[in-house]
């Protein structure tokens, strides 16, 4: 089952408290944060990494030091010394994501803005575009977000990020809600697609058909709970 898990940044939190756990961190992500010029995005990747670290520490039991992170041809991360243990993060906005599996795994959460319709027609199929534009204004911001995330989640599984054009697979939304995907291979992977709020829509990809609810982590008791480990 795809355990998914989300913490809601705290915009108010002392940028000093963020600066202390960068030693704790890869020094592949001490490296990009270090070239991150506004404090939003330094916060951002900072708790992702946090949270698979302690999702790691407490459930394979490896302390912290002994976390080594590897990236594949393509830069999909993984963890060295479990080759049974995957994960992926996203974020955007006021939220972190991280799903994990025993097998691939792909995560995207967008915060929901307003829509440029003229992005949908470059980036999703005809298909795609003639069935989001045929609906009612009213849902066509839900429907796009539900197809972005759900192709982000997809290549991010598959784990060749924009190797796999967003256009050269198809995904289906009916009016029950279930999701189809049409491809060129026959590997089967599973979709999932849920708002977390009234603003934000998060998917997951999988070959794993079942999906955890999602476990909200709050970010004083992530860092608490780290330092604690």
């Amino acid at each position: 089952m795809v355990g998914i898990y989300i913490v809601n940044i705290n915009t108010a939190i002392d940028p000093s408290l963020i600066n202390k756990m960068l030693p704790y961190l890869s020094l592949d992500r001490q490296n990009k944060v270090s070239k991150l010029r506004m404090f939003d995005d330094v916060h951002r990747s900072v708790i992702a990494e946090l949270l698979i670290r302690s999702l790691i520490i407490d459930q394979l039991n490896i302390p912290n030091r002994n976390i080594r992170f590897g990236e594949n041809t393509y830069h999909k991360p993984y963890l060295q010394s479990h080759a049974n243990f995957e994960f992926n993060l996203s974020h955007s906005g006021e939220w972190v994501a991280c799903a994990i599996d025993h097998h691939c795994v792909g995560i995207d959460i967008e915060q929901m803005l307003d829509i440029n319709l003229e992005i949908a027609k470059r980036f999703f199929t005809p298909r795609e575009y003639e069935d989001l534009i045929q609906r009612d204004t009213s849902v066509q911001q839900t429907h796009f977000y539900k197809l972005w995330t759900l192709k982000e989640s997809y290549i991010k599984a598959v784990g060749k990020g924009l190797h796999i054009p967003l256009d050269s697979f198809s995904i289906d939304i009916n009016d029950r809600n279930e999701i189809t995907m049409e491809k060129e291979d026959d590997i089967p992977y599973f979709l999932h697609t849920r708002q977390v709020n009234s603003e934000y829509m998060l998917s997951v990809c999988s070959t794993t058909n079942h999906c955890s609810t999602l476990t909200v982590i709050h970010e004083e008791e992530l860092i608490n709970s780290f330092l604690l480990s």
